[in-house]
């Protein structure tokens, strides 16, 4: 077993977007997670979206968007995990602040999309859109195979933040679209908040996902 496809894919057939036989948990608020069973876990963490930045004397950068960080860990009967939920990131003047690092214990660790800086948009991490410069687009986030195993899904791109008059849209990050001139904080989970020249967006906060055998209990 070398992967979740090898894992998942030996236990049935799709059903709903993920695969009969399994049960997945979608946590979105620090919480403790016990281990039902003695044996391996799937795990999806993607941190905070960045906040966007905007500059009073025209124009600002989004922020950037936080893509998913996925792992197998094996857990014992009882064990008990902290999870840890990365808040988006604030936006602000000149400087967006970075979002927050989501984490399944010490197993799996996932930091988030970095802060709009002035009119330059922050980085998207792991594979999380970057932010749009002054007057530009959001990056998008190109969906990956292994995604349909964690959450159902339509398109296989999630789409940036528009642009609009002195601003730089909100990189994708893994849940929903960067922010925007109508959506000003990022749309989903590490989603990067918009930036502009007199308003700012937030980014998303991050997301923790376990997928595990249902063992009829």
């Amino acid at each position: 077993m070398s992967n979740l496809k090898d894992f998942i894919g030996g236990a049935g057939g799709a059903s709903g977007g993920f695969w009969d036989g399994f049960k997945r948990e979608v946590f979105e608020s620090n919480t403790t997670f016990t281990a039902p069973y003695t044996g391996k876990y799937f795990v999806c963490c993607v941190g905070g979206g960045g906040g966007g930045s905007y500059n009073p004397n025209g124009g600002g950068g989004g922020g950037g968007g936080a893509g998913p960080v996925y792992k197998i860990v094996s857990l014992t009967k009882g064990e008990e995990v902290n999870i840890t939920i990365g808040a988006g990131g604030s936006g602000g003047e000149n400087n967006g602040q970075s979002g927050g690092t989501t984490s399944f214990g010490s197993y799996v660790s996932a930091i988030g999309g970095k802060g709009g800086n002035d009119k330059t948009g922050g980085d998207g991490v792991n594979g999380g859109g970057k932010g749009g410069n002054n007057g530009g687009n959001g990056e998008n986030y190109y969906q990956k195979e292994i995604d349909i195993f964690f959450r159902d899904f339509s398109n296989k791109v999630i789409y940036g933040g528009k642009a609009g008059n002195n601003s730089g849209g909100g990189g994708a990050g893994y849940g929903g679209s960067g922010g925007d001139s109508e959506h000003n904080d990022g749309q989903g989970w590490g989603a990067g908040g918009n930036g502009g020249w007199d308003v700012t967006g937030d980014g998303y906060h991050g997301v923790c996902i376990v997928i595990y055998k249902d063992m009829g209990e």
